[in-house]
């Protein structure tokens, strides 16, 4: 039984890839995406592994989303993912090239040594005021991981982070 009132409801079949909704790193994604996306942005899952952020911020509202992994079954299990939960269809890539588009919400649910290899193409995707929401963390990488991350980015002011159990989290605004 559910504690508290569902809104929508999404359906994971994470096939090879991470991401159903339970594990503690999404709970935290998911809770910064319900708080901060608002109707009718944009949104991009870096690193969506079974799409499930991407899915969740569409049926909060988000104009249209993109969703992309550097592995090509997690983009397989996206798909599937996406037909069964009747989203819109989402532009998935593979690779390691950076997105050259702008979001108002960013997520990445990534573990904290691969996000620190994209930081800055991450830094980059989030439109000025947007959002970056980081996940994925554990508490052993706690508060040294920030100035590794964003270095002498000043651009990005810190909204509030989240732990769960072993995991945490953030939210931050990217400077107009």
């Amino acid at each position: 039984q559910c504690p508290y009132a569902v809104e929508h409801e999404v359906r994971i079949d994470p096939g090879q890839s991470f991401g159903t909704g339970s594990h503690e790193s999404t709970r935290i994604a998911l809770e910064f995406i319900d708080r901060y996306l608002s109707p009718g942005d944009s949104f991009c899952d870096a690193g969506c592994g079974s799409g499930v952020l991407a899915i969740a911020a569409l049926k909060l509202g988000a104009g249209h989303a993109l969703a992309f992994d550097f592995e090509q079954e997690s983009c397989l299990d996206s798909v599937r993912n996406f037909a069964g939960n009747n989203t819109p269809a989402l532009l998935l890539r593979s690779g390691t090239a950076p997105v050259a588009s702008r979001f108002d919400v960013v997520a990445a649910n990534i573990l904290g040594h691969i996000l620190l290899t994209i930081a800055d193409h991450l830094t980059e995707m989030v439109k000025p005021g947007g959002i970056l929401v980081l996940s994925g963390l554990t508490d052993k990488e706690d508060e040294s991981f920030l100035p590794r991350f964003f270095g002498t980015n000043d651009r990005f002011e810190r909204l509030e982070t989240s732990r769960q159990s072993d995991w945490w989290g953030g939210a931050w605004r990217k400077a107009q």
